[in-house]
């Protein structure tokens, strides 16, 4: 189907805008004063009969735009998703993404209106309208707090347990697709975004494949060796995710995409409290050490399991048993290699035993 589309022809540089000052772009095709590229001007513009486009909140790769809308039919504030179909690639990324969010109805997935094509080969999707930042814009002022981080795991954790039910691996989990939308003051819900490379494994793990696919700093060992991935590629990514969150940087920091590949194949992950400089709950540190396991026989095995997980180091946390001391960080893979065995001392044989004293019978 996708083959079929005819692009139509690039806009002039006339008829695109600075998304920042909103002035004409200049001969070519950039704004004089800021220097982005322009985007098309569809302020005002009625997409399928419904949605008002009213307001640019957003620009993305290959002139794709975010428009605060608004819905005729029922008066409500939407995110409209504007695509022009300039790159096969693209719409096709978009349209399986979109396909995939409407088989998903959860209150921190992003929920989807509607979908369709205009006369002129344009693209849109109207989503729920959600105010706040992405984790990825927040995390760069800061990382989270221990209690915020649990917070936003078991929150993405309950999508993810009804993603996994629906047999999809998301395959590319990022602070840059989780959405920290505010509700009302102190109050705010993280909603998972963008199902564009998802794959459905509901008939087994997907098949092998030559092309890596994804973010290298989030990806999983198999999904860097092109091997066929389950949810437990997710549960590798998230535990990346959740690292960053609570420490702000990345477990496998390296210039370069390869020095990453090589990192997550072969590097352990740094304990959580030697980055963050505090202690932390010994059953957090578990937690995140076995989501980034090698092999994934290692890590948790569900989205659920994880969960139960980080709900007992909140337990934990409130019975003041958050860190042990008869226990110590052991990561899976490392396991064999530092197991201990405890000698045990042999008994005497019976006959050599020492008696012990008989007390006097009166």
């Amino acid at each position: 189907m996708l083959e079929a589309i005819q692009m139509p022809p690039t806009p002039p540089p006339s008829d695109r805008v600075c998304p920042q000052c909103w002035t004409p772009a200049g001969p070519d095709g950039r704004c004089a004063l800021h220097g982005l590229a322009g985007v098309m001007d569809r302020q005002g513009e009625v997409f399928a009969r419904r949605f008002v486009a009213e307001r640019l909140i957003g620009v993305g790769s290959f002139q794709a735009t975010v428009w605060q809308a608004r819905d005729l039919q029922t008066d409500e504030e939407v995110a409209l998703k504007v695509s022009p179909a300039l790159n096969l690639a693209t719409v096709e990324r978009t349209i399986h993404g979109t396909h995939v969010s409407l088989r998903l109805d959860h209150r921190n997935i992003a929920r989807v209106i509607e979908f369709g094509e205009t006369d002129d080969g344009t693209f849109y999707c109207a989503m729920e309208r959600l105010h706040g930042r992405t984790l990825h814009q927040l995390l760069q002022r800061r990382p989270f707090s221990t209690v915020d981080s649990l917070r936003l795991a078991e929150r993405l954790l309950s999508a993810l347990e009804l993603v996994h039910a629906a047999g999809i691996v998301h395959r590319d989990l990022k602070p840059g697709n989780v959405f920290i939308a505010t509700t009302s003051p102190g109050e705010w819900r993280p909603v998972l975004l963008d199902f564009g490379i998802a794959v459905d494994v509901s008939r087994g793990a997907s098949p092998p494949t030559d092309r890596i696919v994804g973010t290298p700093e989030y990806m999983a060992p198999e999904q860097i060796l092109g091997q066929p991935v389950d949810a437990r590629a997710d549960i590798y990514g998230f535990g990346v995710l959740l690292f960053r969150t609570m420490t702000g940087e990345l477990p496998f920091p390296a210039d370069n995409r390869h020095d990453i590949y090589r990192a997550h194949l072969h590097s352990p992950p740094p304990r959580l409290s030697d980055v963050v400089g505090d202690e932390l709950p010994f059953s957090l540190e578990i937690a995140v050490a076995r989501c980034l396991a090698k092999s994934p026989d290692d890590r948790w095995q569900s989205a659920a399991e994880l969960r139960a997980a980080l709900d007992r180091v909140q337990t934990d946390r409130a019975d003041g048993r958050a860190n042990p001391t008869t226990q110590r960080l052991v990561f899976p893979e490392r396991l064999a290699a530092t197991r201990t065995v405890r000698r045990i001392r042999p008994l005497p044989p019976r006959h050599l035993a020492p008696t012990m004293p008989q007390r006097p019978q009166r």
